[in-house]
Parts: structure tokens; C-alpha cells; sequence
């Protein structure tokens, strides 16, 4: 073999290789580069309701004068930012841990349920139609069952009491 075949085989191989090499890198990059962001904000004004279908399992109706934002990336992360808001949540394995609700310094996962959760001037309260929750406040954490109503301020939980499925979120019945 000649230096001039040496040569030509050399060339064969890098055009395919660098190829190859950039694949690797385009991959690698867009591991390491993380997913956009978005972030959406509903609003209710007076004598305006509004269900959000966050997800084909995430439902939320939003009551009059409220607001929240929704933010999607790996997980879902929705936060009420004033007002109430009724969650309609059919758990499944992909949102299982994925989703929290954040209402002041309360942090919510769900576990499949519905609840509705009011903000409050100094901290806000949780109402437990259907399933589970856990909700974190301060250094509390707390699994709450159906048919519960939690009653917290910024700090840690004030009142848990019984509560009849009627009385969650009655406004919904006004819709």
C-alpha cells in the first residue's frame, strides 16, 4: 500500500467519525441543558370562576377574586396566590411526586385527591374532599385524610377539624 492509498483510507474514516463525535456532543449538551420553563398566570374577577385543565389529571377551578400560577418543567409547581382553588388530581406514576402546591410558606403534595385550599391574611386552610394530601409547614409534616380541614398560619398548623364534603368549596355549586 501506497502513501497516497494510507491517505485516502484515513480520509474515509474521519468525514464519518467527526460525524459521529458531533452526534455525541449535540447529546450530551442537550442533557445538560435544561428544559424551558413555562409559567402561566390565571386570574378570577368578581363573579368569575374559571376551571384550568393544567394536565389531562390536573384539573383546578379557580373561585371568584383568585389567582394562581402554574409553572411546568420536569415537575409541576402551582401556587395560589390569592383567593381559593378546588384541585381535581388523578394520581398516576408520571405525577405522582411531580406535582406541589404552594400557598405562603405551605407546601402541598398530592397523592390523587381533591381539596381546596383558600388563602387566608396570615396563612390559609386545606379542605380534604376525597384521598390524601401531605402538607409541610415550618418543620411539620402532616399526611391529612378526607374529610379533614387544616387551618395553619405562616408557621405552623393552628386547627384540624371535621368536615362535611358538602362544605368544601360550596361556591362550586354557584358556577
Amino acid at each position: 500500500m501506497n502513501s497516497k492509498d494510507a491517505t485516502h483510507t484515513h480520509k474515509k474514516f474521519i468525514l464519518p467519525f467527526i460525524s459521529v463525535l458531533l452526534v455525541i456532543a449535540a447529546s450530551f449538551l442537550s442533557y445538560i441543558i435544561p428544559h424551558p420553563t413555562t409559567t402561566r398566570l390565571y386570574e378570577t374577577a368578581s363573579e368569575q370562576y374559571l376551571t384550568i385543565k393544567v394536565t389531562p389529571e390536573i384539573t383546578i377551578d379557580l373561585d371568584t377574586n383568585s389567582s394562581v400560577a402554574v409553572k411546568k418543567d420536569d415537575s409541576i409547581q402551582i401556587e395560589l396566590l390569592r383567593g381559593e382553588a378546588y384541585f381535581d388530581v388523578h394520581a398516576t406514576q408520571e405525577n405522582g411526586d411531580k406535582l406541589e402546591i404552594i400557598l405562603g410558606n405551605a407546601r402541598i403534595r398530592n397523592m390523587g385527591t381533591r381539596f381546596s385550599i383558600r388563602m387566608q391574611k396570615n396563612g390559609g386552610d386545606i379542605a380534604i374532599a376525597e384521598g390524601q394530601i401531605e402538607l409541610q409547614i415550618g418543620t411539620q409534616t402532616l399526611a391529612i385524610g378526607a374529610g379533614r380541614l387544616i387551618n395553619f398560619d405562616t408557621t405552623r398548623i393552628i386547627n384540624e377539624a371535621i368536615i362535611a364534603s358538602s362544605e368544601i368549596a360550596p361556591w362550586r355549586q354557584q358556577k
